[in-house]
């Protein structure tokens, strides 16, 4: 254990002694409140005098150390800093880095070369400059890509979407493929899409990408791009990797592009769920009636989710698509009831009130609370008396449904079975046949 985690320094005799070396080994301390109390001291009282220690500092083995030494040199505002600083422009640390360029930017100086002159520029963020470099550019940047700070590296990316070319887009290739940081990646998803037909290959390959962001940015990228994308799409559309299959069924479904109908409907028995899901997603947005057949059989689909996806395609094909739901609803429990009776409703397809009547006899618990919700919306007033029967219901949530559901009928023929529901035990159902009751009494 060193001197500091003995004793803690006294910082204020330090500062009235001016001793600029003792407060530089402050900055050692595993406290932070220490060491930013050492630092302000030291911003305090050096001067071009105590240029020498400070310099020294900088090459410490410790990297606050370093950084420290380059941040309070910085506050001196001394022009003969520049040297030094400059010899640790690269430091290993990204931190001591940063504080290099800030201390720069405070002082009078000239870079030795253009390196000096770009890595400055790269610590500092100032992409709009180093994209006035023009073609010079492109080598540092292409290089910066593998910096170990973040800043950098994104920095980077943006002044190689600015310069453009088909160097940059390689570039930003190879940052789609090495690139551990998601927000780089999805940075350079977003500039490689401005950037043409050159860049479909580029965001063919971020498809794959493992986040989905960066998945949907170069998905809607390439369907922006139109007829040029679409044979790249289709070709996608048999990748061996899942997350691709997906995101290209996605951009074709949002190019709505009928041409690709049938490859997409293939991916509707594909072995892996989201693309199953992605697949009668698409269809639904290319609204082809062509696709309902297949849809409908997707409806028996083992996940719940991608059932509901192609009972929500089908709600956008007209009558071919109602057609599908009503002759589903009307079948045996092998299909997702609910949902069908809850995509039905949404489309005021009054033909399904009868159907959706007798699913209030149903077994399932689901299936009778999205019949009695649905029977509301589609206000028939066939559905008064069955509905009027769930006022007895045990379900409190059910009874109160059941209330509400009237009250959206706004029909005269349920005033006495609301009156009698005013008795209820629970003030929530209460509540609820009061409400309708005032629908009701504003409709006549």
């Amino acid at each position: 254990m060193g001197f500091l985690g003995i004793f803690k320094p006294n910082l204020e005799k330090m500062e009235r002694k001016r001793d600029v070396p003792g407060l530089i080994k402050a900055l050692r301390s595993t406290e932070e409140e220490l060491r930013e109390e050492a630092l302000r001291i030291l911003s305090r009282i050096c001067e071009e005098e105590h240029l020498e220690p400070l310099t020294s500092a900088l090459s410490d083995g410790y990297w606050r150390v370093r950084a420290g030494a380059a941040e309070v040199m910085g506050c001196v505002g001394c022009d003969a800093a520049a040297g030094p600083l400059l010899d640790h422009l690269r430091d290993e640390r990204p931190e001591v880095c940063m504080r290099v360029a800030e201390a720069l930017g405070k002082i009078d100086w000239t870079p030795r070369d253009d390196s000096d002159r770009v890595r400055f520029l790269l610590l500092k963020g100032s992409w709009v400059e180093l994209a006035e470099m023009g073609e010079a550019a492109v080598e540092p940047m292409m290089e910066a890509l593998g910096d170990q700070d973040k800043e950098v590296r994104s920095t980077a990316v943006r002044v190689l979407g600015r310069l453009g070319g088909r160097r940059a887009i390689d570039a930003l290739t190879r940052v789609l493929e090495a690139e551990k940081d998601e927000s780089i990646r999805w940075n350079a998803v977003l500039i490689l899409g401005g950037m043409g037909e050159e860049a479909i290959g580029p965001l063919v390959l971020a498809m794959n990408d493992p986040v989905w962001e960066v998945r949907e940015s170069a998905a809607t990228s390439l369907a922006n791009m139109g007829e040029a994308a679409f044979q790249p799409l289709l070709r996608a559309l048999e990748s061996p990797h899942g997350y691709t299959r997906s995101r290209a069924a996605s951009a074709l479904g949002k190019m709505g592009d009928p041409r690709a109908l049938g490859p997409i409907i293939t991916l509707l028995g594909d072995r892996t769920d989201f693309v199953r899901w992605n697949a009668a997603e698409a269809l639904g947005e290319i609204g082809d009636p062509a696709a309902a057949g297949p849809l409908g059989r997707t409806l028996l689909d083992k996940d719940r989710g991608i059932q509901w996806q192609a009972t929500l395609a089908l709600g956008k094909m007209g009558e071919p698509g109602v057609q599908v739901l009503l002759r589903a609803l009307e079948a045996d429990g092998a299909y997702t009831r609910q949902d069908l009776i809850a995509a039905l409703a949404d489309l005021g397809e009054m033909r399904a009130v009868g159907l959706i009547v007798s699913a209030l006899g149903s077994a399932t618990k689901e299936v009778r609370w999205n019949a009695i919700i649905a029977l509301g919306k589609l206000g028939d007033l066939s559905a008064v008396g069955p509905l009027a029967e769930f006022l007895a219901d045990k379900d409190e949530s059910f009874r109160g449904n059941a209330a509400k559901a009237l009250g959206e009928i706004r029909d005269p023929s349920a005033v006495p079975f609301l009156l009698g529901a005013l008795k209820d035990r629970e003030p929530s159902v209460r509540g609820f046949v009061a409400e309708a009751l005032g629908m009701i009494g504003d409709h006549a």
